[in-house]
């Protein structure tokens, strides 16, 4: 089947070629995807730390436990807007010039703060008790309706 691309006669327009490319060499596809998506999800956390990635609550720096976080809890919000998948909110970042409103904080941080409304580490002396002790009760009491 031919195509007319550009006014060029071509056995296959891009489009085409790209998929066919893109099954004959899955792997080579699926690794390109990967570097892509490694490399845009580190700009953009290296953009919110000032350098290097680290959570803002804690200091961890192992990369993959990191997470961009929605300071103002208006992620889920944010992800519905977008209709997509974590990488679309990295790409809608870099292509808004890296807007105010976003943190980088750890996987453990990010969840203490949307369960407990604050992460434990920023609690003090008996705030940091009462929270361990809130969540303990908040546990006790699904395990006992189960």
């Amino acid at each position: 089947m031919f195509h007319v691309w550009r006014g060029k006669r071509n056995s296959q327009c891009k489009e085409c070629r790209n998929r066919t490319w893109s099954t004959k060499n899955k792997e080579e596809n699926w690794a390109k995807q990967t570097r892509w998506y490694k490399r845009l999800r580190y700009d953009v956390l290296s953009y919110y730390s000032n350098g290097i990635p680290m959570c803002a609550c804690c200091s961890e720096e192992t990369f993959c436990f990191l997470s961009l976080d929605h300071i103002h809890e208006d992620g889920a919000t944010h992800r519905r807007n977008l209709k997509g998948k974590t990488c679309k909110i990295y790409s809608w970042v870099r292509l808004n010039n890296y807007p105010p409103g976003f943190q980088v904080l750890c996987h453990n941080c990010n969840i203490a703060k949307h369960h407990l409304g604050v992460c434990p580490h920023q609690l003090t002396g008996d705030a940091r008790y009462l929270s361990h002790e809130t969540e303990k009760e908040s546990y006790e009491r699904t395990v006992d309706t189960n």
